[in-house]
């Protein structure tokens, strides 16, 4: 998604560097993702659960456990160009995995609407409203 929708990519972006922060979230959330509608508790395990599993960089040489360990710090904190353009990709995909072609709506949770996720999933994405 990084690449094919970063030709929309706000000026600056790194679209090389986006894809790495996708990558290395995507490694720690081996732990479990969230679920959309989690208790603040649950999201609180989760973070632990996060954490417990980005102790995996450890077993890395220093030099690339620390920039492993600063992308995906970079990734949660969220404050850099590249860093909102991959949280807002990482927002998007259950939707359109959900709702986009062949999707066919979400049978497992129907308490899941549309409307809900998006509103759950606004922070992320309403910087790129495209």
């Amino acid at each position: 998604m990084a690449l094919t929708l970063g030709e929309d990519a706000p000026p600056g972006t790194q679209l090389s560097r986006v894809a790495e922060l996708l990558i290395l979230h995507d490694l720690v959330v081996y732990a479990g993702d969230t679920h959309f509608d989690q208790s603040q508790e649950g999201r609180a395990q989760q973070v632990r659960r996060e954490l417990e599993a980005a102790q995996l960089f450890g077993q890395l040489p220093p030099d690339q456990r620390e920039t492993f360990e600063a992308a995906w710090q970079e990734f949660e904190a969220g404050h850099s160009p590249d860093a909102h353009l991959a949280r807002a990709l990482d927002a998007l995909q259950p939707m359109l995995l959900t709702w986009g072609p062949g999707g066919g709506g979400s049978a497992a949770h129907p308490e899941m609407t549309f409307g809900r996720l998006l509103a759950l999933k606004r922070p992320a994405l309403e910087e790129f409203p495209d």
